[in-house]
């Protein structure tokens, strides 16, 4: 690791901070300054746009809440969950000035991605 003490803000959404909680779990152990900023809006849901934009049923992109603050605190990291900018604020000033990872749980309002997606991608375009 080039600079093991200097922090780093990863972004993600459900599925992804499920995918990366080993990387937490071994943030937390060699005491790394990790934050992850995950989009929580209890679903997969650029998946399930995928889906709609083939006209699909969307299948298998719902999420159950997760209580990512109890999991964080599962994996010895600092856990909370915001809702507004200024939580956000915060939640990021206290992830930066702890000595152990954190993980900040952003409610979201998913009715823009597929906008975004057309945006990226293009209009029907994947």
């Amino acid at each position: 690791m080039e600079a093991p003490n200097r922090p780093v803000l990863a972004f993600m959404g459900g599925n992804g901070f499920l995918l990366n909680l080993p990387e937490m779990a071994t943030a937390s152990r060699l005491e790394s300054p990790l934050v992850m900023l995950v989009f929580v809006d209890d679903a997969l849901s650029l998946p399930r746009v995928a889906q709609e934009q083939n006209r699909y049923a969307p299948f298998g992109v719902e999420l159950s809440s997760m209580d990512i603050p109890k999991m964080a605190e599962g994996l010895g990291a600092l856990g909370t969950t915001v809702e507004d900018e200024e939580s956000l604020r915060l939640a990021l000033s206290d992830a930066l000035h702890t000595t152990k990872p954190a993980i900040i749980a952003a409610r979201v309002n998913p009715h823009g991605y597929g906008r975004m997606l057309e945006t990226f991608w293009g209009k029907g375009e994947r």
